[in-house]
């Protein structure tokens, strides 16, 4: 009933933490589907689909029985097409990564999670109480540096990198969980939701892209729709962040000299709230894969602008 999409944006994603830990939850039998999106495969650095499984013992060491329902793809680009092209690079985000999942998603409840994380205990209880409730549910991501784990259970804590402050926010305000939510709580949170929500909001809204705030987004497209959107803190995740965030830094490093600087795009978002859902139909994709074809491939862009305006001129 559930499928879960495991997200990666560094060299080690460890897998192996997340496996074992998933292993020690309870209710595992609930999972049926396991996909991980890689997003480092588009950076030209050899990755490709079997990457990971040739060279990783993270995967193959940990999987055991949960590789029959488990499969490794790269995160495929939907933003090609369309009015609202940000810059002719091609840069992974973690919408481009999350859509790519959704689209290959089987089960009738989709479950995100980010990579080099550890699974509280209770994390897929909480899930399964969303599923017979038939809510959304957020819960948070604990930070950490230098975090031991051995199967599945953290026995070193490492440095606190950085704490959910809603969880505290929830516990000194004694709320009973779950807790109804604002759609901007969902900003950096593990979620399971219905997989037909996600696509009844078209997924999450690429052309965020290293801006961010594509998750706030996708709650409050939820939350128009009028679904129930809940935190729940025993929905916990404990990530380690040692390794660093390997994706494209959004840095302002030319102050405009270059009209191909992605930064121009993230100020004119950020500025204008020019947010548009991308051009793709998440379900005409859902209904390619399933005949057996190919993921469409967009052509080659000519476009270096952002909603009509060239990043040239998207200066302060």
């Amino acid at each position: 009933m559930i499928s879960i999409g495991y997200i990666t944006s560094r060299t080690e994603p460890r897998l192996d933490w997340f496996f074992d830990s998933l292993r020690n939850q309870e209710g595992i039998e609930a999972v049926k589907q396991i996909i991980v999106v890689d997003g480092l495969a588009q950076e030209g650095d050899g990755r490709d689909e079997s990457y990971i499984l040739k060279r990783s013992s993270d995967f193959e060491d940990a999987a055991g029985d949960l590789a029959y329902i488990s499969s490794w793809i790269a995160p495929k680009p939907t933003v090609w097409a369309g009015l609202h092209r940000l810059t002719k690079q091609d840069w992974w985000n973690a919408s481009n990564c999350r859509n790519t999942w959704i689209c290959e998603a089987t089960q009738p409840w989709s479950v995100g999670l980010d990579d080099r994380c550890v699974l509280e205990p209770g994390w897929l209880a909480t899930v399964l109480e969303a599923v017979k409730g038939n809510y959304a549910v957020f819960g948070s991501y604990e930070k950490r540096h230098g975090l031991v784990v051995e199967g599945g259970v953290i026995t070193d804590q490492g440095k606190t990198d950085a704490v959910d402050h809603r969880e505290k926010y929830c516990r000194e305000r004694g709320l009973v969980m779950p807790f109804r939510m604002p759609p901007e709580w969902s900003y950096g949170c593990t979620f399971a939701l219905p997989t037909s929500w996600a696509l009844e909001v078209n997924g999450f809204d690429e052309t965020c892209d290293g801006a961010s705030a594509e998750d706030s987004i996708f709650g409050m497209y939820l939350k128009n729709c009028g679904k129930a959107l809940k935190y729940d803190y025993r929905m916990k995740v404990i990530q380690d962040r040692t390794p660093g965030h390997t994706g494209p830094a959004m840095i302002r490093r030319d102050k405009g000299v270059s009209p191909n600087d992605k930064s121009h795009a993230q100020l004119a978002m950020l500025r204008t709230l020019k947010r548009s859902k991308h051009q793709w139909d998440l379900n005409t994709i859902r209904a390619i894969r399933a005949s057996g074809e190919p993921w469409p491939i967009p052509t080659e862009p000519t476009h270096d602008w952002y909603d009509g305006q060239p990043l040239s001129e998207m200066t302060p």
